[in-house]
């Protein structure tokens, strides 16, 4: 394990979390992180260098490839859990707590898809049902 003290660098700007959002708009397969023949490491390697060439080049935190990376997992993971919160309150009593999303969160719900946070509309969850009868006891 790195004995390396982590940096934490400052907070993204609009511009930046912009420039990602347009950036996996017109790179999917770098977006959903799915590798195939026709999309390898290596090029997914080569789109978040440039990437990160294009957002270090904006006002903003300045961060290695990787580092560029995990934000876009962080920006993910942050914006299904808002939105499947959204869709919780909308099954509640009452509506829930009042919880809306940004522009820049419905893009990004847009890029990532509803399967990813609803789960497959055509597959059924099974049923589950308990019997809480005694078991009878005889005594013989």
């Amino acid at each position: 394990m790195s004995t390396e003290k982590k940096i934490k660098s400052g907070s993204l700007t609009g511009d930046q979390k912009q420039t990602i959002i347009d950036f996996m708009e017109s790179h999917p397969h770098l977006a959903k992180g799915k590798f195939s023949a026709s999309f390898t490491n290596e090029k997914a390697t080569n789109l978040w260098q440039e990437l990160t060439a294009s957002l270090n080049s904006i006002p903003g935190p300045i961060k290695e490839w990787k580092a560029w990376r995990r934000t876009w997992h962080d920006m993910k993971g942050n914006a299904k859990s808002k939105k499947a919160k959204l869709n919780l309150n909308f099954r509640t009593t009452g509506g829930g707590e009042s919880i809306a999303l940004n522009k820049l969160d419905e893009s990004l719900v847009g890029i990532i898809g509803e399967v990813p946070i609803t789960g497959d509309p055509r597959i059924m969850e099974s049923s589950v049902s308990f019997d809480f009868q005694k078991p009878s006891t005889s005594t013989t």
